[in-house]
């Protein structure tokens, strides 16, 4: 295992225990349920100041990062990792995201391939390109993301695409990856939603990985894929002599408390917009360990407007999820070579994107009831 994973596996161990059942993760943390003292006020105020500063800064971002990814087979607890080693470990090679003001998010991935590689591989070749522009978001899938012989169920998923609405609210980031960025830049994006309401002082004189920090905390309640209400416990620890930049992050379950996810970031001082990371590692499953490095960035330059363009090339079935209601638009089409949209049906779609032939399975017939005795 590299040293820079073992190094990294040693450290998850002292911020879990700090995450232990307290009362500091009671409901109570909700930042609106008792008048704040005047020195919290200030502190919170302070950060949330230097936030808005770093983000105003920063009109414009371009950020490439190659990553390192070590999985864990089973449902693994983070505090167990230093336990065990990885089963499998990946690359990730050429990572990009793209920002421009608040309304404009552009990912970019490359291939997942296993370490040490089985076959040569395309490290650059686009396999996804997630874009949010405004109110609509799109995601295209050019097949695999990971390559043959890993641990991807979806590694022979043909090519297809999605068009939805941008989740604003109380959902949590489509791509954890991105947390790093987001929590740095853009901590008000809409899937973070850091409001200084919500939140309150935990430990001015907190550490963590050896640094000094301050930890904030905010109770948050989301609902689950079943309708179910769930409450996260959700804490930051940001470094006063940095302008207040988030050092560490972690969410946790409010009732019988459970790390949920967890990540560092570091950080190198650019003369012109501050902090900028230079490398961050995060725990986004219970089975993933997640290391990236950046590698160049750009801030404040102009981005090419095609970068925020819908992605899909000629042939990609797409699938539209934006609402029934729409009077105009197909809910599934086939881009065609000049642009122009093939209305195909949901089960074309994903005959033409999944080859896995489920839709071709009849519905197993229903047991016939035994007459009553008698009759």
């Amino acid at each position: 295992m590299p040293l820079l994973l073992l190094r990294r596996l040693a450290m998850i161990a002292t911020p879990i225990l700090l995450l232990a059942p307290a009362p500091s993760l009671s409901l109570s943390a909700r930042g609106d349920d008792a008048p704040r003292a005047a020195h919290e006020a200030g502190v919170l105020d302070r950060i949330f100041a230097n936030w808005k500063a770093r983000h105003d800064r920063v009109h414009s971002l371009h950020l490439t990062w190659d990553s390192r990814i070590a999985h864990l087979s089973g449902k693994t607890f983070p505090l167990k990792r230093i336990e065990k080693a990885p089963d499998f470990e990946f690359e990730q090679l050429g990572v990009q995201v793209f920002v421009e003001g608040d309304q404009r998010y552009c990912k970019v991935d490359t291939p997942i391939f296993n370490v040490p590689q089985v076959k040569p591989t395309d490290t650059r070749r686009v396999v996804e390109r997630w874009i949010i522009d405004g109110d609509t978001t799109w995601l295209y899938r050019a097949g695999a993301r990971y390559e043959k012989h890993s641990a991807d169920p979806e590694f022979a998923r043909k090519p297809f695409g999605v068009v939805s609405r941008t989740i604003r609210v109380d959902q949590p980031l489509p791509d954890p990856t991105l947390q790093a960025l987001c929590l740095t830049f853009r901590p008000q994006f809409p899937n973070l939603s850091w409001r200084r309401d919500q939140c309150r002082l935990v430990d001015e004189h907190a550490t963590i990985d050896g640094v000094p920090a301050v930890k904030i905390q905010r109770v948050i309640v989301r609902k689950a894929g079943n309708g179910r209400e769930l409450k996260h416990v959700e804490s930051l620890w940001v470094s006063p002599v940095r302008d207040d930049v988030v050092v560490h992050w972690s969410v946790e379950r409010v009732i019988a408390p459970i790390l949920l996810m967890e990540g560092a970031i570091r950080y190198k001082k650019d003369p012109n917009v501050g902090w900028v990371p230079s490398e961050w590692w995060e725990i986004p499953e219970l089975h993933n360990l997640e290391e990236s490095r950046v590698t160049a960035y750009a801030i404040n330059e102009r981005i090419d407007p095609s970068v925020f363009s819908p992605p899909f090339p000629p042939g990609t079935p797409v699938q539209d999820l934006r609402g029934r209601d729409r009077r105009e638009g197909l809910r599934h089409y086939v881009v065609e070579p000049d642009g122009s949209k093939r209305a195909i049906s949901l089960e074309d779609f994903f005959r033409l994107s999944d080859p896995r032939p489920f839709l071709e399975k009849k519905p197993a017939a229903k047991p016939q009831r035994e007459a009553p005795a008698g009759k």
